[in-house]
């Protein structure tokens, strides 16, 4: 997907032509090129810049790469939406094409962003075009991106993966009709969705539900929905995979000190800062063993059955998503424990846990993870 180029796209748009019998899909296929060249346009301007705010360490990621990168995955699926069109009558073009419009308008408030700051990837409060950087906050709120939810959600993902998606794009959409209100609020919303019938069979509409819910919800709602995993009755129905230990530890924040690769001097890294005022991150252990000094209790009821080993050398952190805002480590212990049955050596799975409130600040994630694993 991301290998595909503009050419690849302009062929299948010959093909499309010259097959297609009907005005107005040829209408539509020729709007969706229009539109793609813009995206190609802006996606050109991104890339000769994305290079230059790589990882020190050499790893070849930032913002502008991911943008191009999705850029290229969105021009790949409007390729299988045409050739989708053709072979089953399934005409999505309309929707794709204002998919692309509006991220073609996303790349060029980067391209704006970075004219104005083309140096770093954070705009400094004291800089003289500061009101600048707020008016493309301000810009960027105000964009209409319910077509990016609509035929195109979650595009970027395989294809099990957008089912997925999808599924809980709607169950997200439905969730706020019934919620939040009162009996004859929730009513109305109800009947003019279509008992939430509209949301399966309408892209278009749940696109601009998802939208209607980004902008007027509070956040609480947003919690409430990925939190569900977390209810104790929905809890109690999961079968998790045995294991010798899950133990939550709180850590407190500490400034640390570690040699330079280079030239073995010392490098401090500070205490992370976070405006929620936050000290410490709270991790839990994930173990199919058990050492003598091991943190915690084994999850054995009545003896323990435990294999006591010494200490692995590995340990394996994994940062789970949430936006610092929704699911604790509950939510993903089911995986947790199984990388900890299958790993190698039964290594040790050590994860940091957004809390509900956001407890981890971004400064920490980064210094903890470049610690342990030299990776983000």
């Amino acid at each position: 997907m991301e290998n595909c180029s503009q050419t690849d796209f302009v062929k299948s748009h010959e093909n499309f032509i010259r097959r297609a019998g009907d005005p107005n899909l040829i209408k539509e296929a020729a709007k969706l090129a229009e539109n793609l060249q813009q995206l190609e346009t802006a996606t050109k301007t991104i890339g000769q810049h994305a290079s230059k705010f790589d990882s020190k360490t050499g790893s070849q990621g930032n913002g502008y790469r991911s943008l191009v990168k999705i850029g290229k995955i969105l021009r790949f699926r409007c390729i299988e939406a045409m050739e989708a069109c053709q072979a089953e009558g399934n005409n999505t073009l309309r929707s794709w094409s204002a998919a692309v419009a509006c991220y073609t308008e996303i790349l060029n408030l980067a391209v704006r962003l970075h004219s104005l700051n083309p140096t770093s990837l954070h705009p400094h409060q004291d800089s003289s075009t500061f009101h600048r950087f707020k008016q493309l906050s301000k810009e960027a709120l105000d964009l209409d991106v319910s077509p990016m939810y609509a035929e195109a959600v979650a595009f970027n993902y395989e294809d099990n993966c957008r089912r997925l998606l999808y599924t809980m794009a709607v169950s997200f959409a439905s969730l706020s009709d019934v919620s939040g209100g009162s009996f004859t609020s929730k009513m109305k919303r109800l009947q003019s969705s279509g008992y939430c019938w509209d949301y399966m069979l309408d892209p278009e509409a749940l696109g601009k539900k998802i939208h209607n819910i980004s902008r007027d919800r509070q956040v609480d709602f947003v919690k409430s929905f990925f939190n569900f995993t977390e209810n104790r009755f929905v809890s109690s129905l999961r079968l998790l995979p045995s294991c010798s230990t899950s133990y939550v530890h709180r850590l407190d924040f500490r400034s640390i000190s570690v040699p330079r690769s280079s030239d073995g001097s010392q490098f401090t890294v500070p205490i992370p800062s976070s405006r929620i005022r936050k000290n410490h991150v709270d991790v839990r252990l994930v173990t199919d063993f058990r050492t003598l000094e091991m943190l915690g209790s084994c999850l054995c009821s009545v003896y323990c059955r435990c294999e006591i080993r010494s200490p692995s050398p590995y340990m394996l952190v994994h940062v789970h998503g949430g936006g610092f805002v929704a699911q604790t480590s509950k939510s993903h212990e089911d995986y947790l424990r199984q990388w900890a049955k299958k790993t190698e050596d039964s290594n040790t799975v050590s994860r940091l846990q957004f809390s509900s409130r956001g407890s981890l600040s971004k400064g920490y994630r980064r210094s903890t993870v470049q610690l342990l694993l030299d990776a983000e």
